[in-house]
C-alpha cells in the first residue's frame, strides 16, 4: 500500500532533498582509524547486499519516551530510536535494564524493503547491532532469562543462542531474531538469513572490508557526525518497495527516476546546526523537477540548494536550518526514513 496515496508520495518526492548539504571528505577518512575499530569491524560484519547503513555513535540508549513533547523536534532520538532497534522503539520491558546505558555505536543495515499490507513502517530484511561500552554480561544473563520465558523458540545460529519471536503490527507480522554473540555486542535482526550472514561475517577468521569504500556515496558521507546514513538503491525489490526512486508505484512514470544512486544523511551535532544531505542521480533533469516542484511556503524555513555535476554524476545538495516548527519536524523526520526505507505509512 503505497503511503497516503500519491499526495504523500509526491511530498516524499518533491523534498527528495529538502535536507541536503554536502560534507567532503575523501576516501581515507573511511579507515578504521577514522572512524574507530569497533564501527568498523561491525560494519564489515553487513552482508554485501545490504541497502541501508544508518550509525549513531556515543549515546545513551534512549527509553521510551512519556511524553510526546519530550520528542516533537528531535531527529537525533527519532534515528537512535530506529537504529538501535525495536528495544527503544516499541518500549519492550525485557529491556528495561538497557534503558540509559551508553553505547559506543548503533548500526542499523538492511535491504529488502517492502510495503506493509496496510498502515505501519515499511517491513525490512535487517539489523540493528548495538555496541555498548561495558561489558553487559550481567544484563544479557538477566535478559537472556526473560526471553526465555516467552520466545517462539531458541535456536542456535554459528553458536550463537538467538531467541525468535513474532509480534503484530496492524496487518503485518513482524518477526525478530534476538542475540548477544559477545559481552559488549546485542543484535536485534528481523530476517534469519540476513542474521546468519552477519554472524558468519562476525565469526570469519579472514580480514573482511566494509562496504563503504566501494559506494558512490562514499565522499558525501561525515564520518565524524554523530549520526549518519546512507542508502545506495537496488533495484531487486521495487516492485514491493514504494520508497524506491525506481518505483512507479510512487504516483507514476514522471515520480520515477531511473538514474537514482544514492541519497546520504548527516545530523549535526546540535540541533542548532544545519541537517546535510545529499541526494546523487545521473538524471540532472530529474533533480531540477525536484527543486521545481518544491513549495515556496511549505517550510517556516526555507532549504538552501547547490547543485554540482561530476563524471556523469549529478548532485542535488541542499542545507536546512535548524528545525523549530512542529509541522516543519513531522514532514522532514517522515521524508527522511522514507528516503532510507523506513517509509511510514498512513
Amino acid at each position: 500500500m503505497v503511503s497516503s496515496g500519491f499526495r504523500i508520495n509526491r511530498i516524499s518526492l518533491v523534498f527528495f532533498l529538502t535536507l541536503h548539504s554536502l560534507v567532503s571528505s575523501s576516501p581515507s577518512v573511511l579507515a578504521a582509524d577514522k572512524i574507530g575499530h569497533d564501527l568498523s569491524q561491525v560494519l564489515s560484519w553487513l552482508p554485501p547486499d545490504t541497502e541501508t547503513i544508518a550509525v549513531c555513535s556515543d549515546f545513551e540508549i534512549p527509553s521510551p519516551a512519556t511524553d510526546e513533547e519530550e520528542i516533537l523536534i528531535d531527529l537525533a532520538r527519532l534515528f537512535r530510536t530506529f537504529v538501535t532497534g525495536f528495544m527503544a522503539q516499541e518500549g519492550d520491558p525485557r529491556f528495561n535494564s538497557l534503558y540509559g546505558m551508553r553505547a559506543k555505536h548503533a548500526v542499523f543495515g538492511a535491504r529488502g524493503f517492502q510495503d506493509p499490507k496496510g498502515f505501519g513502517l515499511s517491513l525490512y530484511e535487517g539489523a540493528h547491532v548495538t555496541c555498548f561500552e561495558t561489558d553487559m554480561t550481567p544484563d544479557r544473563d538477566n535478559l537472556f532469562d526473560e526471553m526465555a520465558k516467552d520466545a517462539s523458540r531458541t535456536i542456535q545460529i554459528g553458536g550463537t543462542q538467538v531467541f525468535n519471536y513474532e509480534m503484530t503490527l496492524e496487518r503485518d507480522t513482524w518477526t525478530y531474531w534476538v542475540a548477544w554473540p559477545k559481552p559488549h555486542f546485542l543484535i536485534i535482526a528481523t530476517n534469519k538469513d540476513y542474521l546468519s550472514q552477519l554472524l558468519d561475517r562476525m565469526n570469519s577468521e579472514d580480514r573482511l572490508d566494509t562496504l563503504l569504500p566501494s559506494l558512490p556515496e562514499r565522499e558525501y558521507i561525515d564520518l565524524e557526525s554523530p549520526i549518519w546514513a546512507v542508502r545506495h538503491y537496488s533495484k531487486s525489490n521495487v516492485e514491493k518497495d514504494s520508497t524506491s526512486p525506481f518505483a512507479k508505484e510512487r504516483g507514476g512514470e514522471d515520480m520515477v527516476d531511473s538514474g537514482a544512486i544514492g541519497f546520504v544523511i548527516n545530523l549535526p551535532k546540535s540541533q542548532e546546526l544545519e541537517v546535510q544531505a545529499i541526494y546523487l542521480s545521473k538524471e540532472t533533469g530529474w533533480i531540477n523537477r525536484i527543486k521545481e516542484w518544491l513549495p515556496g511556503d511549505l517550510f517556516e524555513t526555507q532549504p538552501k540548494f547547490e547543485q554540482s555535476s561530476d563524471g556523469g554524476v549529478h548532485v542535488l545538495k541542499t542545507s536546512l536550518e535548524p528545525i523549530k516548527d512542529p509541522g516543519d519536524y513531522q514532514i522532514i523526520s517522515h521524508f527522511l526514513l522514507w528516503q532510507i526505507g523506513l517509509g511510514v505509512h498512513l
